[in-house]
């Protein structure tokens, strides 16, 4: 019985003193000593204000976190060296959020250098930071990566600055990124890479980012790549320069479903103005009517991701939009009041549109633009034209063709039709 009793407290003992703990930081404490303390499984909240200081992970396994976002939790390095530092093997399961990182000042990564270590960064903005060097192997105003993968999510790099390379982030010796919902906004290089630079078998992916107005002096003023794994899609690539007008993404890689200034080949890509609120200050959010509004691929965002860098749900229409903002759903025209935009309703076969102008069959009859004399829901001129084996109704006889499938059957109303009409060779019974 006594031995028992023995073991039992053993063990009770031991499960509480490896309980993580929770350890707060307030004006006036340093972050740096939180770390030092802390423990495997550990959490930090620091709470509102600025923290002039750098710090370094130090391999700990910990949350480090602020109470109210970044917007009131800064981290000042007093343009004395790298902000934070991450170069002792730290994995995802070390996690910063939630913090504005600046004047950090160093030759490579003033905001943050990961080297060898690949943590989880979230929800921070990276702002006036720099890398000093002018070295070809240096760089990463906001951020360095050297043979690191990290995860960065939701974060801001905006007027950060490079001597050469990496104006917002510098990518080195098979450093292999994850950037989802991430703006890189008014950053320099001088020489190349104004948002992004990749090099030596680096393989960045990035997702659902924004890169507007960087610079670079010679090449890719938003991104320089000599990787072909280099991979963006949703993302939006505007504005960016260098005075040579030398095209702003400079290299190799693959950019899909995403807007891009001056054009790129490759799947669902457009070069059109994304309607930026004001980019000029950094207001990246996009305007009702923009282009690149459900214009997305949804296979590209992972299963976990469900907000944009807002916060809001990440979908809101009937495909996710380009860039790292997700306009809300009450931009979006929803007359039949059912709360699906109406062009999904229309899309996903939940309304039909018969006239094509981009509103439910049903809107059209109950706002008056269109008759239905025959109580069948479908406007009267589209009701002439009917491809009864698909059971939809077509405004010309053209369309009905050109929609339609071998063995379809399409019946033509009464009435006089002004068109030209090809059957393009399809086994189809046109009747009237």
């Amino acid at each position: 019985m006594i031995r028992n009793i023995t073991v039992a407290l053993a063990v009770f003992a031991l499960t509480t003193f490896t309980q993580a703990a929770t350890i707060h930081v307030n004006p006036g404490d340093s972050i740096q000593t939180a770390i030092t303390g802390s423990a495997t499984g550990d959490e930090i909240v620091v709470h509102p204000g600025t923290y002039v200081e750098r710090i370094n992970l130090s391999g700990r396994a910990i949350t480090l976190r602020s109470s109210d976002g970044p917007a009131v939790t800064i981290i000042d390095g007093d343009a004395i060296g790298t902000v934070i530092t991450c170069v002792s093997g730290e994995g995802a399961d070390t996690v910063i959020e939630g913090f504005t990182i600046t004047n950090g000042s160093a030759p490579s990564g003033g905001g943050m250098k990961n080297e060898n270590a690949s943590p989880t960064v979230t929800d921070c903005i990276f702002d006036g930071n720099w890398a000093t060097d002018v070295n070809p192997e240096t760089g990463g105003g906001g951020m360095h990566n050297t043979g690191a993968s990290p995860m960065v999510t939701g974060c801001t790099f905006r007027e950060n600055e490079s001597g050469y390379a990496g104006g917002g982030m510098y990518n080195d010796t098979g450093a292999d990124p994850t950037l989802i919902n991430i703006v890189f906004s008014s950053n320099f290089a001088g020489n190349r890479g104004g948002g992004i630079y990749v090099a030596d078998q680096s393989n960045p992916t990035l997702i659902n980012c924004t890169l507007s107005g960087n610079r670079a002096f010679q090449w890719g003023g938003a991104v320089f790549s000599d990787s072909t794994q280099t991979s963006l899609t949703n993302c939006i690539l505007w504005g960016s320069t260098v005075p040579s007008g030398v095209p702003q993404v400079y290299g190799y890689g693959t950019i899909t479903y995403s807007a891009v200034d001056g054009g790129w080949d490759g799947t669902g890509n457009i070069a059109a103005d994304p309607l930026f609120v004001d980019a000029d200050n950094h207001d990246v959010h996009l305007q009702s009517g923009s282009p690149c509004l459900n214009a997305g691929d949804d296979d590209a965002v992972p299963g976990d991701v469900t907000i944009d860098f807002d916060g809001d749900d990440r979908v809101q229409q009937c495909h996710v939009d380009m860039g790292a903002d997700e306009t809300t759903a009450e931009t979006f025209p929803d007359c039949n009041q059912n709360g699906v935009p109406d062009d999904c309703d229309v899309e996903e076969g939940a309304s039909g549109d018969c006239n094509e102008n981009g509103i439910p069959d049903e809107c059209d009859i109950d706002g008056g633009s269109s008759e239905d004399f025959n109580v069948n829901g479908i406007p009267d001129e589209c009701d002439q034209i009917h491809n009864v084996t698909q059971n939809i109704y077509h405004l010309t006889i053209q369309w009905a063709i050109d929609a339609a499938e071998s063995g379809n059957v399409i019946d033509v109303g009464p009435g006089t039709y002004l068109e030209r009409i090809n059957l393009m060779g399809k086994a189809i019974t046109l009747r009237s």
